[in-house]
């Protein structure tokens, strides 16, 4: 839909769902405004596209950037998350501990945003922040032939190995509606934490 209202290509085809009435002159000029208030360009439209902040998608993984599409009340936002995010693994599929660099998982995954509380720094209280839980690896088996192994429960995506790669709620506010943050809180936020 954004590809619609954003290159000049495709103007001929919005032109005849105008003539055939299936939208409106009015939806055309609510459509070019979403988008030019939105920031977007051709670029910034490969994006995933998450209807619901609690949705699960797929994620690719290692991945220095993810762009998420979020429609807000009036607009659509894009949420561009700085890398590095990867998956890194922390004990081998028998249940023993690696002595080398943990393996780093290259694939697809499902994911799913949660909030949690992470420690800040030594001795500071812990910080609400945005996080993205693996919940299923797609591509189980690893370059070298050794499945990779995911815990019951899911792994939080990592910055590096064994750090979990968090967002600040205050950034992330700019592009999520308070109510879907909300949300993740009451569902994630009873007690818990990483």
């Amino acid at each position: 839909m954004v590809q619609l209202f954003l290159s000049k290509c495709y103007e001929p085809i919005r032109d005849l769902l105008v003539a055939q009435g299936l939208i409106t002159p009015e939806q055309v000029a609510e459509g070019k405004r979403v988008v030019q208030q939105g920031g977007w360009t051709d670029k910034l439209s490969h994006s995933r596209i998450l209807e619901v902040v609690t949705d699960e998608f797929v994620l690719p993984l290692p991945q220095s950037t993810l762009t998420l599409t979020i429609p807000r009340n009036d607009t659509i936002t894009q949420y561009t998350m700085r890398g590095p995010l990867g998956l890194h693994e922390k004990c081998l599929p028998d249940g023993s501990h690696s002595e080398s660099v943990p393996r780093e998982y290259q694939g697809h995954a499902i994911v799913r945003f949660e909030v949690a509380r992470v420690p800040m720094a030594a001795g500071r209280k812990k910080n609400v922040v945005l996080v993205l839980r693996v919940l299923r690896l797609l591509d189980q088996q690893g370059p070298d032939g050794i499945p990779f192994h995911l815990p019951d429960g899911g792994e939080l995506v990592q910055g590096s190995a064994g750090v979990a790669r968090y967002f600040r709620l205050k950034s992330a506010s700019k592009y999520i509606l308070p109510t879907a943050l909300e949300a993740l809180e009451r569902k994630y936020l009873s007690g818990n934490s990483l």
